[in-house]
């Protein structure tokens, strides 16, 4: 199973596990859930890091901090990020035993795990 860019839409956890307990009843033994998606730590620095990141990656395409605002409210009314070792924990408890992240730049990240 692949999930680009949408299980940030899934606001509660408790929905996520389920979600994540489902594909894994659906995967045959040896199958893998690989999920690419966007994984913020809600405060600190690690945050403010991705976020300066994030502004920076905007600039360079031509939206203007003021624009990246807006986009940023719009996307909180929407949108639920956690940080990586939140999401792995879910996906642990939903039955996979070895969750891990494949490969990472900022806050995109691919993560997932296999069915034994």
């Amino acid at each position: 199973v692949v999930a680009p860019l949408a299980f940030h839409r899934v606001r509660d956890q408790d929905e996520k596990r389920e979600l994540y307990r489902a594909i894994r009843a659906a995967l045959e033994p040896g199958g893998l859930v690989v999920v690419g998606d966007l994984l913020i730590h809600p405060e600190g620095p690690e945050r403010s890091q991705m976020l300066r990141d994030w502004y920076a990656h905007m600039a360079r395409h031509g939206i203007t901090a003021e624009e990246a605002d807006g986009h940023f409210a719009q996307w909180a009314e929407e949108d639920f990020y956690v940080a990586l070792v939140e999401e792995l924990a879910l996906i642990h408890a939903a039955g996979f035993p070895r969750p891990d992240c494949f490969w990472r730049d900022g806050g995109i990240t691919v993560y997932g795990g296999f069915k034994d």
